[in-house]
């Protein structure tokens, strides 16, 4: 071999990163390749989620609120091992990505997160899950959970285990959470800047009225009351604001 043959070949080797090549490529929640899975209904990924959850049924795109309905299911279901295995990452992106950590639905309901270790006087309005619904407390030992699925107790040392890790997150959650009042009030600056004319920001407490790309007054509309963290109080300004946008667009649209 000549020289220059080793150079290139040389080359070629240093190009290839084996970190890069031994990686996995993640799996996208929204990734469409032509089968239907059966473990990405709308009713197993919907229940207990917030209306405007989006998700991939492997087919097409999904809106929770659009329901079933709107939810393509025109191409074949799964025919080989590969597209079985396709459909369960997709299955497990969908739920890691649209779940917060520290409220991960587990599917099975962990003994060691029921009302009465998690909820005290001290922090009603505390959100968490028991691994199979999600939960509010409400007083000392008492609590609210949303949806109707009964999930069994764990089977093995792998789900008692992520028990453990799903408490250890809650408790961590719990220690940095404290009581508020909800104000995205750069939040509905930011909405005003972005729009035209008249639009209102509404983020569950107050409504602002925006005219001119400047706030026009706020007025308290809704529970303004907060127990929580301060990512989780960001997470729910950025929602208004996302949500708010959406409104005022096709507010717009219908009126131009």
């Amino acid at each position: 071999m000549s020289v220059y043959a080793w150079l290139l070949l040389g080359l070629l080797a240093c190009t290839v990163n084996p970190g890069e090549a031994g990686r996995r490529r993640k799996t996208n929640h929204l990734a469409v390749f032509g089968v239907t899975c059966s473990n990405l209904t709308v009713g197993s990924v919907c229940n207990n989620a917030k209306p405007n959850l989006q998700f991939s049924n492997g087919c097409a795109r999904c809106l929770c609120s659009a329901g079933q309905d709107a939810c393509s299911t025109a191409c074949p279901a799964p025919q080989s091992p590969q597209h079985n295995r396709k459909c369960a990452k997709l299955r497990k992106a969908v739920m890691k990505h649209h779940s917060a950590r520290g409220q991960r639905l587990l599917g099975f309901t962990c003994p060691n997160m029921g009302f009465s270790e998690m909820c005290t006087s001290d922090n009603v309005g505390f959100r968490f899950t028991d691994g199979c619904k999600r939960c509010t407390c409400t007083g000392a030992a008492t609590g609210d959970c949303r949806g109707s699925q009964a999930c069994a107790a764990p089977t093995s040392n792998r789900h008692r285990r992520k028990c453990a890790a799903l408490a250890r997150q809650t408790q961590r959650r719990l220690r940095k959470s404290r009581f508020s009042r909800i104000s995205c009030s750069n939040y509905a600056r930011k909405f005003c800047r972005r729009t035209s004319g008249t639009a209102v920001f509404n983020d569950g407490c107050a409504r602002c009225t925006c005219n001119e790309r400047k706030i026009q007054g706020c007025q308290e509309d809704g529970q303004c009351n907060f127990f929580g963290t301060k990512g989780e109080m960001r997470g729910i300004c950025k929602r208004a604001l996302v949500k708010s946008l959406r409104l005022s667009r096709r507010a717009a649209a219908h009126h131009p």
